[in-house]
């Protein structure tokens, strides 16, 4: 094990925290990052459709 504090309670702790933080990442990562690609391509459709909407109008 790696020592990243000098206090073993501490350092096993830490640890524990990285290990319990990269299994959400791995296991929630996917989702997050296909619906955060789906909510900026809206984003963009919307924005696209209100510019194109401002033009017709001037």
């Amino acid at each position: 094990m790696k020592k990243y504090y000098d206090n073993a309670k501490d350092n096993a702790a830490f640890e524990r925290c990285v290990n319990v933080m990269a299994d959400l990442i791995l296991k929630y990562g996917p989702g997050i990052l296909e619906k955060h690609r789906k909510e900026g391509a809206d984003k963009q459709t919307k924005g696209s459709q209100y510019r194109s909407d401002s033009l017709k109008a001037a």
